[in-house]
């Protein structure tokens, strides 16, 4: 979906809502639902906080939000280059780019065991 001309916030919510909407538990195998249940209170957490108006979560959604829309630099590059300023921002960060970067295989392996 093309954001533009939507006001930040309301794109932000829009996606999250959506995205979460086509996920919802009951489409996934029972071997996958601790992976699912991980990954989905991270975007859960997230979506709270940023509608809250948490610092750290405004100021992560507002950054990855401006690059999309100016489409500076691609997803995993924007997210790698994000200046956290804030612990939890910084824990999100951390998270992801050991995603992105296959260290977290060990650890969602573990999940999917469950």
């Amino acid at each position: 979906m093309d954001y533009s001309g939507w006001e930040s916030k309301k794109a932000i919510e829009h996606r999250f809502k959506s995205a979460m909407a086509k996920t919802e538990r009951q489409y996934f195998p029972n071997w996958t639902l601790g992976l699912y249940d991980y990954q989905k209170k991270l975007e859960e957490n997230f979506l709270a906080d940023f509608l809250k108006g948490a610092d750290w979560a405004v100021c992560l959604g507002e950054a990855l939000f401006k690059n999309g829309r100016e489409k500076n630099l691609a997803m995993d590059e924007a997210i790698r280059k994000y200046a956290p300023k804030f612990e939890k921002d910084a824990k999100y960060k951390k998270d992801t780019v050991e995603y992105i970067e296959g260290k977290k295989f060990e650890e969602y392996a573990k999940l999917l065991e469950r």
